[in-house]
């Protein structure tokens, strides 16, 4: 006689059981990502090398998200960022940059490539302005977290973010630009005229920095 089949019933999991190795795994994922922002950290205070950043918004009241967004770049790109706290009214923050996981160079290329991107497609698509925050790169954040503001500057490393009248725009600082700001942040605080300061004080800097002779130098002294 042929051999009844017998259903075969795999026992379920119960759901509380469940529910703990997924909170295990939760607990697990935060204790790596807490090691990995440990070895940022350490690596920043170790390197004492950094680069200099800062914002500047004309209106505080987008100051938290546009913060949060700057943030979520910078740690996309492996980017240790500390500031000194902010002076409010407009909204001005100095910040320091450790870069752990590229070059500061390396780094701000990619951001300005990003942030170029994000730009051109909110300018041909509408619906990106409705972008949601919590779901957005970096760079998409922090070109829609400026929604509302009329001007802006934010300095990451080499990377220029400005915003004019509502108008976005993004450069690369060259060493002697980012030099000048180093000794001269407030320029920022100026973001229609910032660009033309910017060049007049590189300018300077660097006619300053050239050996200057007054006549021939003679065969003995």
């Amino acid at each position: 006689m042929p051999k009844k089949s017998r259903n075969v019933r795999m026992p379920g999991i119960p759901f509380e059981s469940a529910k703990r190795d997924l909170e295990k795994a939760l607990r697990m994922r935060q204790k790596l990502n807490q090691k990995a922002f440990d070895r940022l950290n350490k690596a920043a205070k170790t390197d004492p090398a950094h680069e200099a950043g800062y914002i500047y918004l004309d209106d505080e009241t987008h100051a938290d998200r546009v913060v949060a967004a700057i943030k979520q770049l910078a740690e996309e790109q492996g980017i240790v960022l500390r500031g000194d706290p902010p002076v409010i009214g407009s909204f001005k923050q100095r910040l320091k940059l450790w870069f752990t996981r590229i070059s500061g160079s390396e780094a701000g290329l990619q951001m300005y490539s990003e942030l170029q991107r994000a730009i051109a497609l909110r300018t041909v698509d509408e619906v990106q302005s409705k972008v949601d925050l919590n779901h957005a790169t970096g760079a998409a954040a922090l070109i829609a977290s400026l929604e509302g503001v009329e001007n802006a500057a934010i300095q990451l490393g080499s990377t220029l973010l400005l915003k004019v009248d509502g108008k976005l725009v993004v450069r690369t600082l060259n060493p002697r630009e980012m030099d000048a700001l180093r000794k001269m942040p407030s320029v920022l605080n100026h973001p229609a005229s910032c660009l033309g300061v910017l060049q007049s004080l590189a300018t300077a800097t660097d006619q300053l920095n050239r050996p200057s002779y007054g006549g021939p130098i003679p065969d003995r002294l």
